[in-house]
């Protein structure tokens, strides 16, 4: 298995299929509306997975799906300036 979905496995372990995709959806940038819709629920059952004590596992594939876009932002942003810094050098 590739490390992409290695990834995806582990973000996604314990969601639904609709919690997957309403993940997937927030993490691409989309508002809880387009989120819900996408994955075919009401845009109140994202608020209820995102405070429901008794089930995290929605909200912590969320936290660690932004913790590691984060991390890649920063990576891929480090490089880009590296790049540029070595362009005003040269």
């Amino acid at each position: 298995m590739n490390h992409k979905k290695q990834q995806n496995a582990t973000l996604f372990e314990g969601l639904s299929p609709s919690q997957q995709k309403a993940v997937t959806a927030l993490l691409g940038g989309r508002t809880v509306t387009a989120a819900a819709k996408a994955a075919n629920v009401d845009r109140t059952t994202i608020y209820r997975w995102l405070r429901d004590p008794y089930d995290p596992a929605f909200r912590n594939a969320l936290d660690q799906g932004r913790q590691e876009l984060q991390a890649a932002l920063k990576t891929r942003l480090l490089g880009l300036a590296n790049n540029a810094t070595d362009c005003l050098e040269g």
